[in-house]
């Protein structure tokens, strides 16, 4: 459980309360206080307290040197965490942010507390720890190579819940054959990351039930920037040039659904329309003045027609769309640039710790989300930096002052019409820096 949750029971799928059964905001935005529920549960039978809360939390927002917190980005604005009373937690912000995006950002299902005790074991590291006390409907069961077990928990707070005795996991790569045949053939009863050509139709067919959903998540392809030569802008600009966004988005339309589109996500004011997106050099197609425009820059950087440029570790997870994604790219920049491209196949965990590590020149896809639909997370999480250090989602590893200044001015402007101002200023250094 979280502090908070959305209700999903409801359209707009409000926030109402978890473990937390009420909260103020003070007036001026600046305080955040939470009541938990009294005589709530751990699995071991340990009770929740703020102690708990305080140390979940300090873990996301404050990470210890050398630990990885992607959710950081999220609450940049909060200052300390205070526990008054056994059952009451406080946030502290510097800043005033709006109270909409913050109880969304609270309310998320990737903040579920943890037991302090638990924390404390482990030094905050539960990577490796498989069973661990929550205070959830269900309890962990157990494990093995093919999926995992959940049993109901008898002392569940939330009374007349759970609704089922079990939950047995089965391991299936997302948006594969094998996927929607599990979920055809019976061996599931529910299933997510369907392929977007079997779930399009799923509903169709008698006694299942299909749902979609929008998610707030950029996806770009990413280049390291402290690694030669992409540390070179004209490099980086050379290889947006060459290659083509929207051949990428359709050659996986039947398996990973994604939507074409601009620096900023579609469904926010800020975005450029498709159509116009679609003409502006790096977005559009390919011209031939593009490719001579790229082979100009690579061959201004050093490399005149790819000559001297090294082989590209470009790493990918095992997943359709990523080998898909890798494949093209690698065609895109050897046709275009005569830039060789060799393709490195990793498990969805090793793909990650090597993003996290740098450890790769190109990856065909990074992302970074918000809770709430605000633009900053998303850029921020993508190419900013959390406090002193580069944000963790911060995978191509680029800092550029102008950038993070303008981000920052955006995030506390109010007017709306300055906020549109200062995207099209955010959206120029993108495109001229294109970290990504």
């Amino acid at each position: 459980d979280g502090l908070l949750r959305r209700d999903p029971r409801k359209p707009d799928a409000p926030v109402i309360p978890d473990l937390a059964s009420k909260w103020d905001v003070s007036a001026d935005a600046l305080t955040y206080t939470f009541y938990l529920r009294k005589g709530v549960k751990f699995h071991d039978g340990a009770e929740l307290t703020s102690d708990d809360v305080k140390a979940t939390y300090q873990r996301i927002i404050f990470p210890k040197t050398g630990m990885v917190s992607i959710r950081q980005v999220f609450f940049t604005m909060v200052s300390e965490i205070n526990t008054p009373d056994r059952y009451i937690v406080q946030f502290k912000l510097a800043e005033p942010r709006s109270v909409n995006i913050m109880l969304k950002s609270f309310a998320a299902e990737w903040n579920p507390i943890v037991k302090k005790e638990t924390l404390d074991k482990y030094d905050g590291n539960l990577r490796q720890v498989d069973n661990f006390p929550g205070t959830g409907a269900f309890v962990y069961s157990s494990r093995t190579p093919d999926g995992c077990g959940l049993k109901m928990n008898p002392n569940y707070w939330n009374t007349g819940l759970p609704y089922v005795d079990e939950i047995r996991h089965v391991w299936l790569t997302a948006w594969s054959p094998a996927n929607t045949a599990a979920l055809l053939g019976g061996q599931v009863d529910w299933a997510m990351w369907l392929a977007p050509k079997d779930g399009r139709a799923i509903g169709e067919r008698q006694g299942l039930n299909g749902a979609r959903m929008n998610s707030f998540t950029q996806a770009i392809v990413a280049m390291n920037t402290e690694r030669k030569p992409f540390d070179d802008v004209r490099v980086r600009k050379a290889f947006w040039l060459a290659i083509d966004e929207q051949v990428l988005e359709e050659a996986v339309k039947d398996v990973q659904a994604l939507a074409f589109g601009d620096v900023f996500l579609a469904g926010t004011p800020y975005a450029l329309p498709l159509d116009q997106v679609k003409q502006m050099p790096g977005f559009r197609k390919p011209t031939a003045a593009d490719i001579q425009e790229a082979k100009r820059l690579l061959s201004e950087a050093g490399f005149p027609d790819g000559r001297g440029f090294k082989t590209i570790d470009m790493v990918t997870r095992e997943t359709i769309d990523q080998r898909t994604w890798a494949t093209a790219i690698q065609a895109m920049l050897k046709q275009n640039l005569n830039v060789n491209v060799e393709i490195r196949i990793v498990d969805i965990s090793a793909h990650g710790e090597e993003l996290l590590k740098g450890s790769y020149d190109m990856s065909p896809l990074a992302v970074s989300k918000s809770l709430a639909g605000e633009p900053v997370d998303v850029l921020r999480g993508l190419y900013g930096v959390c406090g002193d250090r580069l944000c963790s989602e911060n995978v191509v590893r680029w800092k550029n002052d102008e950038f993070n200044q303008l981000l920052r001015k955006f995030e506390l402007e109010v007017n709306e019409q300055k906020r549109l101002d200062l995207s099209k200023q955010i959206r120029d250094v993108l495109t001229r820096e294109v970290p990504g």
